[in-house]
């Protein structure tokens, strides 16, 4: 009997927890949650994350000072070889923002310089910079954020969220772990931005920019000289193997897996799991729009350089030529090869109904990679962890809630690329994704009900395309945090 109470508790809970952001939407198209589709996903939820192992104590890195920081990245520059170009951006940003170390070291300088693998033509030239008048930084260009509303405020989810958790009884096993749960990611989505950030509340602010994460990921850097440092060398040694190992220049999921990054980057980081999965956190949650914040427009010489090293910046969304973003990189996990069989169906006949369609061109027509979304459930999973939240009895949080946040928000985020007609078959469906048969109007033509069956079923089926991601980069942390 107590089993079953903790397990209908539980079941509750994850109720709450996405009927939480399913209602606190602010679009006109408001999710009316269908109650044997939730059922289904509770118990499947709760069947798949049923986990005994524990996490092993933490290993927390060493702490480094500022000088050990610029010392260990400038013998990383000298050790992977970057180019020229990079070695220039990298000089100037230290004797922009470290004016006085840099005067203090010019002989340092020097006879560093003379030991980098260039010609005596280049050394000279980086040796003039170390008298010369500073130069522009080309590194401060930002990239151009293209803002869409939508379809929920963060801000209002989370405080709902806590609210339905408060109002919990004491005597709720679950309520405090669920607590710090929703406290750690809110941390993480809208980290410590002002009351009046628009990012808060206004739905302009939100999608496709990131806000909340990368301010999160430069307060970060700029407090841990670990990670930066860690983080610094991820991006080094991507930027070494884009530049020297033939990577597919279009990877797509048929294609085998491709190397496995993490015992290298494991090695860059001291051998320290905690410190490595914090440190491939900073960049990869995003393929695109993640350059790191200037606190308060100062320039901070751990945020330009980890900039200078995006390991995302040879790469888009949907050709990742990038080797940090190729299928399978952290740890050889990928998405399973039933998953793919499936987005290639629901492609091919998407394709068929659509591509003689004006506003559609031949390149809107493929799987995007998407490897970034393993990445943020490693970050969300990570931090739960870090944070003190656990397996609780037998049910594995850290791996479970992130599964979760992938699968609401790609459902909260459908809606916006149905077409006309697939959004009013969604409506009249009751926003099920996982209907066989659908009820059409009655007036639609057959190709008309084909066209935007088929509009409507590619889009859904990014739901568990995204939710899958999540729980794999979720679990590949919880596994590495609780081996032995």
């Amino acid at each position: 009997m107590r089993h079953y109470f903790q397990f209908k508790t539980m079941l509750s809970f994850i109720f709450i927890f996405f009927y939480a952001f399913a209602t606190a939407q602010e679009s006109q198209n408001e999710i009316n949650l269908d109650k044997n589709l939730m059922l289904r996903k509770i118990i499947r939820w709760t069947k798949s994350n049923i986990n005994l192992k524990k996490i092993r104590p933490l290993q927390h890195p060493r702490v480094i000072s500022k000088d050990e920081f610029i010392y260990e990245s400038l013998n990383t520059f000298a050790k992977e070889l970057i180019t020229l170009e990079k070695m220039e951006l990298a000089l100037d940003a230290l004797r922009i923002t470290e004016p006085n170390w840099w005067k203090k070291n010019d002989n340092y300088l020097r006879a560093y310089i003379e030991q980098l693998q260039y010609s005596k033509e280049e050394k000279n030239r980086l040796i003039s910079y170390l008298s010369s008048p500073v130069r522009i930084n080309s590194m401060d260009n930002q990239e151009t954020i293209e803002n869409k509303a939508p379809q929920f405020s963060l801000i209002k989810t989370f405080n709902q969220l806590n609210a339905l958790l408060e109002n919990l009884s004491e005597k709720f096993f679950l309520k405090s772990d669920l607590l710090k749960s929703t406290n750690t990611i809110k941390s993480i989505l809208l980290a410590n931005l002002k009351d009046d950030d628009c990012y808060n509340t206004d739905t302009d602010c939100q999608f496709d920019s990131n806000k909340g994460i990368i301010h999160y990921q430069s307060e970060k850097i700029i407090n841990n000289y670990s990670v930066a440092l860690c983080s610094l060398k991820i991006g080094v040694k991507v930027n070494g193997l884009y530049r020297y190992k033939n990577w597919a220049p279009n990877p797509h999921y048929n294609q085998p897996k491709q190397k496995d990054l993490w015992p290298i980057f494991l090695e860059d980081c001291d051998k320290n799991p905690l410190l490595t999965l914090e440190s491939i956190s900073i960049y990869g949650h995003d393929v695109c729009c993640n350059r790191l914040n200037q606190k308060d427009e100062s320039p901070i010489l751990s945020i330009k350089w980890n900039n200078l090293f995006r390991p995302n910046q040879y790469s888009d969304d949907d050709r990742p030529n990038s080797p940090f973003y190729q299928n399978g990189s952290l740890g050889g996990k990928a998405l399973p090869k039933n998953l793919i069989r499936k987005m290639k169906r629901k492609l091919h006949a998407y394709r068929n109904y659509h591509l003689n369609d004006q506003e559609f061109e031949e390149d809107d027509f493929h799987l995007r990679l998407g490897y970034h979304h393993v990445y943020g459930g490693m970050l969300m999973a990570t931090q739960l962890i870090k944070t003190g939240v656990r397996s609780h009895k037998i049910i594995n949080l850290p791996v479970m809630l992130p599964q979760i946040l992938g699968y609401a928000y790609k459902k909260l985020q459908t809606w916006d690329y149905l077409s006309k007609d697939a959004k009013i078959l969604y409506q009249q469906n009751n926003f099920n994704e996982l209907r066989k048969k659908y009820k059409y109007p009655q007036s639609w033509s057959r190709f008309r009900r084909k066209k935007a069956k088929a509009n409507l079923e590619f889009f859904l089926s990014l739901i568990e395309y995204t939710e899958m991601q999540h729980r794999i980069g979720a679990q590949f942390a919880f596994q590495i945090l609780s081996q032995k």
